[in-house]
């Protein structure tokens, strides 16, 4: 298995890197009035500290275009954001500066611990995104690549002649020529969502195969799939940005999530709780302020257990 990512000293929780990056997003909006520019001038004349955290800011947000066009369009699809939700897209960069991309061989399955976000590539360009707590083969026979655990977004290159990707998870099979799809697996089944182009999917129990295009979604169970339905491109692998969205998610879903950020993990026995539809967005950064926010909406109890367990209580 290969090295985990190393951490600069210099992370989303230093202090004058997140002014400068708040700086950033407001001088990046249209809106930015003259005053906040004479105050952001101001910051920066206090001394060599702040020019050089501007500096790294703003050679993060040039460094990773993807990123960076995601804020772009998060702003212009909801006028409603609050900068805070941009900062929040803005330190996901510092984050992804922490690491390149490291190759995964055949013969290599590969791990991330709770909050680890790791970056793969392929022989033929293809780039993985590996989601915290997750786990994903690479098999010695040239086989499909396998999510056993957690999640991953794929992103195939352009057309370059390579053979389309092939991934499985619960049971069904996913061909992938040029797109991108992100997919994750939850107690009681797998997602699949679709970013760029088109899949093809081969569900469990020997089902017809099927294309999925963008900007729709699917579930995988044992017995084959759901009708597809559709979801915002934006939203789709955001959690990649630091935003865990969630759209009428069944309650253990969300629980799920908020394990692989903060380990350990949350047992709710009863089925009717589980099962309760969840729409909200999260800061991956803070499970525990989210679990809280779930906790207290919904008026369930939290009690914590020798082993890392908490357990759910209505």
């Amino acid at each position: 298995m290969t090295d985990r990512f190393d951490t600069n000293e210099t992370g989303p929780d230093d202090p004058l890197l997140r002014e400068a990056l708040e700086w950033l997003v407001r001088l990046r909006d249209e809106q930015a009035t003259t005053a906040e520019q004479q105050a952001f001038e101001a910051w920066l004349a206090k001394g060599a500290p702040q020019r050089a955290a501007w500096a790294e800011a703003t050679r993060l947000w040039e460094c990773f275009e993807p990123a960076r066009a995601q804020v772009q369009a998060m702003r212009q699809r909801d006028r409603a954001l609050s900068r805070r939700d941009l900062l929040r897209g803005a330190g996901a960069l510092t984050l992804a500066g922490a690491g390149g991309w490291t190759l995964l061989a055949r013969g290599e399955r590969i791990g991330t611990a709770p909050g680890e976000i790791r970056k793969l590539t392929l022989a033929d360009g293809t780039r993985i995104t590996l989601g915290a707590r997750s786990t994903l083969e690479a098999p010695t026979d040239g086989g499909p690549l396998t999510l056993h655990r957690g999640g991953a977004y794929f992103a195939r290159p352009g057309r370059n002649g390579t053979a389309p990707l092939q991934v499985a998870v619960a049971g069904a099979g996913i061909s992938c020529a040029t797109g991108a799809f992100d997919l994750a697996l939850w107690p009681d089944r797998a997602t699949l969502a679709v970013a760029r182009d088109a899949v093809v999917l081969r569900p469990a129990g020997n089902s017809a195969e099927r294309s999925l295009h963008a900007g729709w979604a699917t579930s995988l169970h044992a017995g084959g799939m759901t009708a597809p339905s559709p979801v915002p491109p934006t939203a789709i692998g955001a959690w990649r940005d630091g935003r865990l969205i969630f759209r009428d998610a069944p309650l253990a879903e969300v629980f799920a999530a908020l394990d692989r950020y903060r380990g350990g993990r949350l047992l709710c026995l009863d089925a009717q709780t589980r099962q309760i539809p969840v729409t909200a967005v999260f800061d991956a950064a803070t499970p525990d302020a989210a679990l809280r926010t779930v906790a207290d909406s919904l008026g369930l109890s939290l009690v914590p257990l020798p082993g890392g367990l908490t357990l759910v209580r209505t």
